[in-house]
């Protein structure tokens, strides 16, 4: 009989806020958490919640994407120790930018299907407040002579990808601000108490709700923002890019979280008498996205379309964002 693998449950904590406290100002929530500790109490609660004895966990696999200062090491090794679990669970960090969590969750999923593992804890953290983008970098070149040379002039950051993508597919700037306006309407209107954890801070102030939905974000204020990576320099290189769109409003968020999934074998998971979704647990991104083509109220061309741009060289590093209605 072959194997699944199951989510058994999945926690994060709050999102907050990724700046620091600066000339007097306060930071995000989450700013004055060490991300051991953010991580560390999420993983401890998700294992308490499922009554799960820590020993039998195979591994703790944990994204993260600036492996440097408080987040080396790896962090998800810290993590778990600083939740007071056993030293004999070994773990590992994987960065595949901001797909990193993600990936986490795959090799999981990976490891049980291929009866490598039983139980894996898959975790994901990152505190932008304190280790801002680029800081692994060290003020160094990470990409070495001969890639500078293969992409002479220069590869470009992910705001310039996001805008050859906008320029590649069309997208125009209210089309990309309606879907950031209401993605922060659907966030105020969701309720994730059954995933959030409550995050206590070393001042002894516990932190339970998100910081970074704007509920009053309106297209209209979006469309007062200026583009965040218009540069002369860029227009002249990419002329291909007419219109520059990407804000500060409609872009993703500096943000400090963290989230863990235990991820296990179905028959590891019935025989522990713990419940899951008998969805199945995707191995792959483009898995997820074909699976969920198929339930879409689209047609043959426009999945096309969708898997096509998945292909993209910008998308790998811009990213695409799809708004999928699916069929009643």
């Amino acid at each position: 009989m072959s194997r699944s693998a199951v989510i058994v449950d999945a926690l994060r904590s709050p999102m907050a806020k990724g700046k620091p406290p600066k000339d007097g100002r306060p930071g995000g929530a989450l700013s004055g958490v060490h991300p051991v500790e953010l991580l560390g109490q999420v993983i401890g609660q998700l294992l308490a919640r499922n009554d799960v004895d820590p020993v039998r966990v195979d591994d703790v696999i944990t994204g993260c994407v600036s492996q440097v200062g408080e987040q080396s090491g790896p962090v998800g090794r810290w993590a778990w120790l600083s939740a007071g679990l056993p030293e004999s669970v070994p773990s590992v960090a994987v960065h595949r930018a901001c797909g990193s969590s993600q990936q986490a969750a795959d090799f999981a999923a990976q490891a049980v299907i291929a009866g490598a593992c039983d139980i894996v804890v898959a975790a994901g953290v990152e505190s932008m407040s304190r280790i801002p983008m680029f800081t692994a970098r060290i003020g160094q070149d990470p990409f070495g002579p001969s890639v500078n040379e293969r992409y002479s002039p220069g590869l470009v950051p992910q705001g310039i990808s996001a805008e050859l993508v906008a320029a590649r597919w069309k997208l125009d700037r209210d089309s990309i601000d309606e879907f950031a306006a209401g993605s922060h309407t659907n966030a105020a209107r969701a309720d994730f108490t059954a995933e959030i954890v409550p995050i206590t801070t070393p001042d002894g102030a516990v932190v339970a709700t998100d910081e970074t939905v704007r509920p009053s974000t309106t297209v209209e204020g979006l469309a007062a923002l200026k583009s965040s990576f218009y540069s002369t320099e860029m227009a002249a290189r990419f002329p291909e890019i007419t219109d520059w769109h990407i804000t500060a409003g409609n872009s993703s968020q500096l943000a400090d979280g963290a989230a863990a999934v235990l991820i296990m074998g179905d028959d590891i998971a019935e025989k522990l008498g713990l419940t899951f979704s008998d969805q199945p647990l995707h191995v792959t991104f483009e898995a997820q996205i074909r699976d969920m083509l198929e339930q879409a109220d689209l047609t043959e061309e426009q999945k096309q379309q969708i898997l096509v741009a998945m292909q993209c060289p910008c998308c790998g590093s811009g990213g695409l964002s799809l708004s999928i209605k699916l069929k009643d």
